[in-house]
C-alpha cells in the first residue's frame, strides 16, 4: 500500500488485501488524523456525469475483515469471515498515535456494539470481494481464471 495516501483516484488500489496471518490478532494499531469537510451534505463526483449532492455529513470508515479462504477441486473459492473490525470516524481529530481497535470474532450480529455498518450481510463489499452466502456462513463463487489466481496468491 502507498503511504501516505495522497489522492482519491482509484481508491480500490489503496486497499491492503491478502495479508497472511496464522494467529488471531486481538486488535489493529495505527496512527491517524481525521479532517472532514464539516459540511451538512456530501458531494458525489465519480467522473461520470455531473456532480450530485448527497444528504448527510461525511465520515471515514476503517474496515478489517479476517477470512479463512480455500478452494475445492472444482475451482470454487470459499471465504469465511472469522474476524471483523469496523470504526467510523465522524468528527475531526488531531494526530492520534498508537490507537488500538479491537477485532471481534464469531457471530457479532447480536453483540451490543454491533451496527449495520459492520457489513456482515456482505451487501456493501466491493464487487471483487462479493460471494454468494451459504447456509454454513461461508461464501463461494465459481472463480474465473483471474480471480482464481488472485485468491491463490493470498
Amino acid at each position: 500500500m502507498m503511504e501516505p495516501i495522497s489522492g482519491v483516484s482509484n481508491p480500490m488500489s489503496k486497499l491492503n488485501c491478502g495479508v497472511r496471518f496464522n494467529k488471531k490478532p486481538s486488535a489493529i494499531r495505527f496512527d491517524y488524523a481525521v479532517k472532514l469537510s464539516g459540511q451538512p451534505n456530501r458531494i458525489k463526483q465519480t467522473g461520470f456525469g455531473g456532480t450530485k449532492t448527497i444528504a448527510g455529513k461525511d465520515a471515514a470508515d476503517c474496515i478489517v475483515y479476517l477470512q479463512k479462504r480455500w478452494e475445492d477441486v472444482q475451482g470454487n473459492v470459499y471465504a469465511k469471515r472469522i474476524g471483523t473490525m469496523v470504526t467510523r470516524f465522524s468528527h475531526n481529530t488531531g494526530w492520534v498515535n498508537n490507537a488500538d481497535f479491537t477485532i471481534h470474532y464469531g457471530d457479532i450480529t447480536h453483540q451490543p456494539f454491533y451496527q449495520k455498518l459492520y457489513g456482515v450481510d456482505f451487501g456493501r463489499w466491493p464487487s471483487v470481494c462479493k460471494k454468494q452466502q451459504r447456509k454454513d456462513g461461508s461464501h463461494t463463487k465459481k472463480s474465473d481464471g483471474a480471480a482464481q489466481r488472485m485468491y491463490r496468491r493470498i
